[in-house]
């Protein structure tokens, strides 16, 4: 089973600071985070330019590059998986982390995402979660046969039913036009909330998104909390930047 973490939300901010349990009327925020499936990081191949001779200055460019391609296959469900969701806490003050240590609890936290929103019956709110979090949750879902994805109707991911309030879209207008504040493809989170006053004090702890996936997973308990608070300052942002609407 998943490992549950409520956490307490921070003080002082804008937005969250002091909030209510989610009613059924506004949205709930969520967020995940993802890692390279272990198949996809070994068929990482190396190709040696032909004008890089020098033994360590080929190591160097291999190191890069296999970093480079572990990141990016993080971004897609075909060769990632979802390794962490948080969301608001199943209708309580808080933040929830549901943590797939290993891959076969993938299946749970997914499931239980499901779950969550069709008993609240809540609008959904995300960053930039049409584009990428419910596509990649609905991809893992369908791939891992997951029958409580029929929960979260498809049609529900437009962002003109309401339904799903993606504010990144919202606040600029979304990847397709150019923003004055935060420039296409998409700004980010931490510097939208920066410019609107809602940074989360999560935020003074935490690891950078890039680590986050391998920090949940690393067995660590310091790192396992970096991972948590930067988990959590993003659902906590999310909403605030969704109250700021």
């Amino acid at each position: 089973m998943s490992n549950t973490i409520p956490i307490q939300p921070g003080r002082g901010n804008p937005g969250f600071a002091e909030r209510p349990a989610y009613a059924p009327n506004e949205a709930t925020a969520f967020d995940i985070e993802t890692l390279p499936l272990d198949d996809a990081v070994e068929s990482f191949v190396y190709v040696q330019p032909k004008n890089i001779k020098k033994d360590e200055i080929v190591a160097a460019d291999r190191a890069k590059k296999k970093a480079q391609f572990i990141e990016e296959a993080a971004l897609y469900p075909r060769t990632g998986r979802i390794v962490a969701i948080g969301d608001p806490g199943h209708g309580i003050e808080g933040t929830r982390i549901d943590i797939a240590s290993n891959p076969g609890q993938e299946r749970d936290i997914i499931a239980a995402f499901f779950n969550l929103y069709s008993g609240l019956g809540t609008k959904i709110a995300g960053y930039d979660c049409i584009r990428f979090d419910l596509q990649f949750i609905m991809a893992r879902a369908r791939k891992l046969r997951i029958a409580e994805r029929k929960l979260l109707d498809i049609a529900d991911l437009k962002p003109w039913t309401e339904k799903v309030i993606d504010v990144y879209i919202k606040h600029t207008g979304g990847g397709s036009q150019k923003s004055t504040l935060f420039p296409a493809p998409y700004g980010k989170l931490e510097q939208m909330a920066s410019y609107y006053e809602v940074r989360s004090e999560y935020r003074k702890n935490e690891c950078s998104s890039k680590q986050c996936g391998k920090y949940f997973v690393s067995g660590n308990e310091d790192m396992v909390a970096q991972a948590r608070h930067h988990l959590i300052a993003d659902v906590e942002e999310t909403y605030a930047l969704y109250k700021c609407l």
